[in-house]
């Protein structure tokens, strides 16, 4: 939201026929909403928990609630297919229920993710959010409990996963090498994953293209280790992993269930 030419980006993505979707916090949606809502399928803004003191909190910012509320209304108004996206950590496994009826009193429909420790600036120091990680098994019986709750997006896959522990090095199901690429704001691709990046490919100097990076023997390299990593050894981070089950599926039971799933949510509130 802090690039001026965010509206150009998006504009040229719906030229070139691609589904676009914005995620953020909601602090500057009300400055920038009216040139960006023209060019944007789908909005995702994050709110932690339904407690507003306890929501900041976590965000590490005096006003970040309110700032979210505003920005999940605006694009209400605008027209805009928009839902929450919270993150649940141990402190609040408890308030699925809160997160249900606050999605149902603002007319959106939230998604949960479970927390995982992730290292900060890439340096493979893992955050205070460490302290913040959930038990997976209680995660799992509690998010299987909170599938009655109206207006929340709950992952049947996820559920089964953390059952699992997560993804696991001896039989890897995460694929994030070969399915995704990570590009930052400078120029860098990484590979396998954005939090734990074992290559970083300069596309400012050393590749003209994404392509050149991606077809790489670098990048064949990582991707021959990608779920097999020390670090990927109990691994939730929804986006990578249930990426690689939709798109190189190893288990034809959560492939299933995911398909369902999110072809059923995108038919009902993205391509109405």
């Amino acid at each position: 939201m802090l690039r001026k030419e965010l509206p150009e980006f998006y504009a040229y993505a719906k030229d070139c026929g691609l589904l676009t979707t914005l995620n953020t916090n909601g602090w500057l949606v009300k400055d920038r909403i009216g040139e960006l809502a023209p060019f944007v399928d789908m909005a995702q803004i994050s709110i932690d928990s339904p407690v507003p003191q306890e929501n900041d909190h976590i965000r590490g910012i005096r006003g970040a609630y309110a700032r979210a509320v505003e920005a999940l209304k605006l694009f209400k108004e605008y027209s805009v297919p928009v839902n929450g996206v919270c993150t649940l950590t141990n402190q609040t496994l408890g308030r699925l229920k809160g997160l249900s009826e606050l999605a149902q009193n603002l007319g959106i429909d939230m998604n949960v993710n479970i927390v995982f420790p992730a290292p900060l600036e890439h340096d493979h120091d893992e955050t205070d959010v460490a302290e913040m990680t959930v038990d997976y098994q209680e995660c799992a019986n509690r998010l299987e409990a909170a599938r009655k709750f109206p207006n929340l997006i709950i992952s049947r896959n996820m559920i089964e996963l953390l059952r699992k522990g997560g993804n696991r090095i001896e039989k890897p199901i995460c694929r994030a090498a070969s399915v995704m690429a990570t590009v930052t704001a400078n120029g860098q691709m990484l590979l396998p994953c954005l939090y734990y990046p074992e290559a970083h490919f300069d596309l400012s100097r050393e590749y003209l293209h994404v392509r050149d990076a991606w077809d790489s023997g670098l990048a064949w390299k990582v991707r021959a280790g990608c779920g097999r990593y020390p670090f990927c050894d109990g691994c939730i981070i929804r986006c990578y992993l249930e990426t690689s089950e939709l798109a190189m599926p190893r288990d034809w039971r959560s492939f299933s269930l995911l398909l369902r799933d999110d072809i059923g949510y995108f038919r009902e509130k993205v391509w109405r």
